[in-house]
């Protein structure tokens, strides 16, 4: 019994996850489903499972991955923006860290606010070793 009820904490953490991505209400976002916002609260608390006409709308209305909600497998969108960005090679092996960068970048102005402090006074310490290598590296393209 235990394992039902962490299993429904977990769907409700996700799909609170999913909300908070889309930045959108409670009530706002059981409006939208078409169910009331005291069945999504007792989804998101962890009390009631999301049933399966429930994760199709989810699906549908959101484009939400329900196999995400479920089992967290995959993307928590079906066309998620980390993966519709940036192309497959366009960063090499820092694809993937620059992807989830990205995506932190755009949902938290915490991180946000840090990294543009972070590069303002990197580019500006540096700017004659970056305009150095990147000459460097248009002679060695153009080769």
């Amino acid at each position: 019994m235990a394992e039902i009820q962490d299993h429904l904490i977990e769907y409700g953490k996700r799909l609170r996850d999913v909300r908070r991505a889309l930045d959108i209400s409670q009530k706002d976002f059981a409006a939208q489903l078409f169910v009331s916002p005291s069945f999504l609260s007792e989804i998101e608390s962890g009390k009631t499972k999301p049933g399966y006409n429930f994760l199709l709308k989810l699906a549908a209305v959101f484009d939400v991955n329900p196999a995400w909600i479920l089992l967290e497998k995959g993307a928590m969108f079906f066309n998620d923006e980390k993966t519709s960005t940036i192309a497959e090679d366009e960063f090499g092996d820092h694809t993937e860290s620059i992807k989830e960068l990205l995506w932190h970048f755009k949902h938290s102005p915490l991180v946000k606010l840090s990294v543009m402090a972070f590069a303002s006074k990197f580019l500006l310490d540096n700017e004659d070793i970056i305009k150095r290598d990147i000459e460097r590296n248009k002679q060695k393209d153009e080769k």
